[in-house]
């Protein structure tokens, strides 16, 4: 009974210390997420969305002859060459088209260099993307493409969030990484009885054949993960929502499990894009996590003892390649954890505090190509203008690094990369060190 005692005192301890030091860390990983998950389209991405909304039916048209009263795809497919023109015409009229939508009986009216839609009440539905833009919500903040300090600065001056906002999600986190620490290890064990491998607690440097091993710690570390999926869709939506009173949707964890269960049921979860975006970034985290000096000594044949820098510049290599990898699967995922199915019926609409993507995305791979398409061209420094004022800045030439039209599938990738640059450079210096004084 005291050892029962003295083991659960001990986790108690344990769990403690673990909630605490997460903490410390916390507030970059909610700044880190909102910018993961915020829309931020191109300039010129943004023009070709003003003129197909410009292209749409008018107050009125339907008084006109046949040829101007079919759907707003029909309309704009015949007037406006330009979006059907560039190779993101897709996603522009789907894109418009989802703003259209929005209204019940829209009407639009086209004003110069803008386009105004009204619902049936005669209230305006938002169809730019300017921070000047009257129905813009003044609980949302602006564009977040500059560093972790700057939102996290953004986040202390926006009214209702504030200090405390720096922590959201953070209960759930702490919760998914202590069931984690219970049932991957019980998982694992048990994969390794019934196939009668080593123990799980050797390390796979020092088996013989560490391959079958191998498979049953990514299989155990990507089933948990599945199972565990749940806190990290809720911590992702905790964080992007807004805690304004009047218009936040989840009041805490347990609230959230429960609502996203009885809105949208459980399946969420486990099936569809959620479960495939789980499924890669999982597995591709769980090999760079536990592979890398199996890789480096059995693979290359390099030994920290004999060729310590050479060691040392592998494993620099082996997370930046981790980053590259893992980041645009983690940005994806996060983008599809936000995302709301229009068909259900939710009793409180999800108000975010960073814009996102008004029509959703239909996969993983749907996702990161729009991702490149819509917002990998260069973007004005802060959005005050108008649309028609934005034109002319489209038309600038792209940066090398814009060019390739990848940057939000990498937000704070050179955070993390000095991080691990410093780590081997101060690995690199003590190792030196090590050998003057031998």
């Amino acid at each position: 009974m005291d050892e029962e005692d003295a083991g659960l005192g001990d986790l108690v301890v344990f769990g403690a210390v673990k909630f605490f030091t997460q903490a410390l860390i916390a507030p970059f990983h909610v700044a880190k997420i909102l910018q993961q998950v915020n829309y931020i389209p191109c300039d010129d991405f943004v023009v070709r969305v003003q003129h197909r909304l410009e292209s749409l039916p008018t107050q009125g048209d339907g008084d006109g002859d046949d040829d101007n009263s079919g759907s707003p795809a029909d309309g704009a497919d015949s007037s406006n060459g330009d979006a059907s023109s560039t190779g993101d015409g897709d996603n522009v009229s789907e894109l418009a088209d989802s703003i259209y939508a929005q209204a019940t009986a829209p009407a639009v009216v086209t004003g110069p260099g803008s386009a105004i839609v009204v619902d049936e009440q005669g209230y305006l539905v938002r169809t730019t993307f300017s921070l000047s833009d009257p129905v813009r919500p003044q609980y949302q903040l602006p564009p977040q493409d500059g560093s972790l300090f700057d939102t996290l600065s953004n986040i202390w001056r926006q009214p209702d969030e504030g200090l405390m906002s720096m922590w959201k999600g953070h209960v759930a986190h702490w919760l998914r990484e202590m069931m984690e620490l219970v049932v991957q290890p019980t998982l694992e064990g048990s994969l390794n009885d019934m196939l009668g491998l080593p123990d799980e607690s050797i390390p796979l440097i020092h088996l013989d054949r560490p391959l079958p091993n191998v498979f049953t710690l990514l299989a155990s570390r990507v089933v948990t993960g599945v199972l565990l999926s749940p806190l990290e869709l809720v911590r992702t939506r905790l964080i992007v929502q807004t805690v304004s009173p009047s218009s936040r949707k989840y009041n805490n964890t347990f609230h959230a499990l429960w609502t996203i269960r009885h809105e949208e049921g459980i399946s969420v979860f486990f099936t569809g894009t959620n479960l495939y975006a789980s499924i890669l970034l999982h597995t591709s985290k769980s090999i760079f996590k536990h592979c890398s000096e199996l890789f480096i000594e059995r693979g290359l044949g390099l030994k920290s003892e004999e060729r310590p820098f050479l060691y040392n510049l592998c494993e620099l290599l082996w997370n930046l390649s981790d980053l590259l990898i893992t980041l645009p699967i983690e940005t994806v995922r996060r983008r599809l954890q936000c995302q709301i199915d229009p068909g259900v019926r939710q009793e409180r609409e999800f108000r975010t505090l960073v814009e996102l993507r008004q029509a959703p995305y239909s996969g993983v791979l749907d996702c990161a190509q729009r991702l490149v398409d819509e917002e990998g061209g260069k973007r004005s420094a802060r959005r005050r203008k108008s649309v028609a004022d934005v034109a002319s800045q489209a038309a600038l030439e792209r940066s090398w690094y814009y060019g390739w039209g990848t940057k939000r599938l990498f937000v704070s990738i050179r955070a993390q990369a000095w991080v691990d640059l410093a780590m081997f450079f101060v690995t690199s210096l003590s190792n030196l060190q090590d050998n003057l004084e031998s």
